[in-house]
């Protein structure tokens, strides 16, 4: 006779090292959490040095949009964002192929 575990024994095991794994997440998120302050300041005090924001943002390993952020939170200097309608070299309006109606072209 084979000696398995009970299916309540399989779930009890399962739970503990979900609750393991689950405790030790949390704790990392706590430390990381910790950590944006001084993520923070150093960002900021880096673009004070002229350095590039995309540089910035891919190593704090934030997104562009948090560090204008912290940026316009800190009082830098931050461009307004641009639309579509504003960026350089983009069609607004129509669509591909050049006609605006859904209608045969006649």
């Amino acid at each position: 006779m084979e000696n398995n575990p009970l299916p309540e024994e399989q779930q009890a095991a399962a739970l503990r090292t979900v609750a393991r794994i689950g405790a030790q997440r949390a704790a990392l998120l706590a430390q990381a959490e910790e950590l944006v302050p001084s993520l923070r300041e150093a960002a900021v005090a880096a673009d004070a040095t002229g350095a590039q924001r995309a540089r910035i943002s891919a190593l704090a390993q934030i997104s562009p949009n948090t560090l204008t952020a912290w940026l316009r939170d800190a009082g830098a200097d931050v461009r307004p964002k641009r639309t579509a309608k504003t960026t350089p070299g983009h069609r607004s309006g129509g669509t591909r192929g050049g006609h605006r109606s859904g209608g045969t072209r006649g």
